[in-house]
């Protein structure tokens, strides 16, 4: 399972959705504001830190497994974030369902109609230019190693396929999962739009999730039944995931039809919220996915609803502006080029820090200099790539639901 999951983080950071906080009206972002030194509005640390915890689940599900000389109690921690780490792109897909959908409801709300254009153009930028580098990135690298690949994998990266045929990476399926959602998405959305100019528009989103969510889960049982299990065939699919995003659709959709409601209910139960959403996560880290048919069926229904409360819960947390708080939150708003880059880290960049320059195969050292290259580099990709892009995209297509954009 290794390279198999997730990113998945392919959404704009900074647009959510218009809810109510104190009593106000939320920023496009969806976020909880915070004011900064120049009155501005900061982006949410809580929404950030989720995406750090996605992140991490990801990176742990591909460290190398621990060995048996260590520890008894540490080796079966390490052993259990191995088994379950790979849910973290259910966290993502729940976020980027939830900041999208967010971007699209002010939208209309704000102005009474969806720009379809602008919202596949900004989504472009956000996604493609840092993709295209580390595809391109990869056939050099493969092509200087003699590795072997042959162009149809390539197109199916370029065409966003790679969940339903062989790509170059094991991990960017998720892409290919959230783009055909987004398109899904914005046609869905500019159809409803029609009925009216407001969010009224869209009051069959309840329905529309829960036909979702019963048909994908059906496809799931279907699936599991009727083919011998492999990843490939029970969590790439798009037709067995949408469910996931459409989960962040709903949450979305209730933040902007009942924002006073909802986040006042949530801000009471947060702790609740948070706590039963690591409960529903928990059987991820206790069974393994590739033997228990419960786990890719029926499970990842509860994956998404667990991760929907972690996402209402932390939500309505006042988090304190500490040092580990920030640090955290800003390896977060690089989770997307961090997600894409974390392959290429361990494979490339830690096998030859560990291996040639210091000559070890500690796995403390390995395990360490895999996580370490796998942050850095994301952040030093997201810094020289993503981040200018996202600052031409801004200039050249400034958002219609938010006039500041953080990425």
């Amino acid at each position: 399972m290794a390279q198999c999951f997730s990113r998945m983080e392919t959404y704009d950071t900074c647009l959510l959705v218009a809810v109510m906080f104190r009593f106000q009206p939320l920023p496009a972002d969806g976020c909880p504001p915070t004011v900064g030194k120049a009155g501005q509005m900061e982006r949410s640390r809580a929404i950030d830190i989720l995406r750090t915890l996605a992140i991490l689940l990801v990176l742990g599900r591909h460290l190398p497994e621990c060995p048996d000389a260590t520890n008894s109690f540490f080796r079966a921690i390490m052993a259990c974030l191995h088994r379950g780490g790979w849910i973290g792109v259910d966290l993502f897909f729940v976020l980027s369902g939830f900041l999208v959908s967010g971007l699209l409801f002010y939208e209309q709300e704000k102005y009474g109609r969806i720009s379809v254009g602008r919202f596949l153009l900004r989504r472009g930028f956000k996604i493609y230019p840092a993709f295209w580098v580390l595809t391109a990135v990869t056939v050099v690298v493969f092509w200087f190693h003699k590795h072997r690949f042959d162009p149809g994998q390539i197109m199916a990266e370029l065409l966003f396929v790679q969940n339903y045929f062989p790509g170059l990476w094991g991990h960017t399926w998720s892409l290919a999962v959230e783009e055909h959602f987004y398109l899904l998405l914005v046609v869905l959305l500019w159809l409803l739009s029609k009925r009216g100019n407001n969010l009224n528009a869209f009051r069959d989103i309840p329905k529309i999730f829960l036909a979702v969510a019963i048909l994908c889960c059906a496809l799931r049982l279907l699936t599991g039944k009727l083919v011998p299990f492999d990843v490939r065939s029970a969590l790439f699919p798009t037709h067995l995931r949408m469910d996931s995003l459409f989960a962040g659709v709903f949450i979305s959709y209730l933040y902007h039809k009942y924002g006073v409601a909802i986040q006042s209910a949530a801000q009471r139960w947060r702790w609740g919220l948070i706590a039963g959403g690591m409960l529903l996560l928990s059987p991820a880290f206790i069974f393994p996915v590739e033997t228990t048919p419960f786990i890719y069926t029926i499970g990842l229904t509860v994956f998404y609803l667990g991760s929907g409360c972690l996402l209402t819960g932390f939500m309505a947390l006042k988090l304190p502006s500490w040092r580990l708080v920030r640090a955290t939150s800003y390896v977060g708003s690089h989770s997307y080029s961090i997600y894409l880059w974390h392959a290429g880290a361990q494979q490339w960049l830690a096998l030859f820090i560990t291996r040639i320059i210091l000559r070890t195969d500690n796995w403390f050292v390995g395990a360490g200099v895999y996580l370490a290259s796998s942050i850095l580099l994301g952040i030093l990709m997201a810094l020289a790539i993503e981040f200018p892009v996202l600052k031409l995209r801004d200039r050249w297509f400034p958002s219609r639901s938010r006039t500041i954009s953080a990425s």
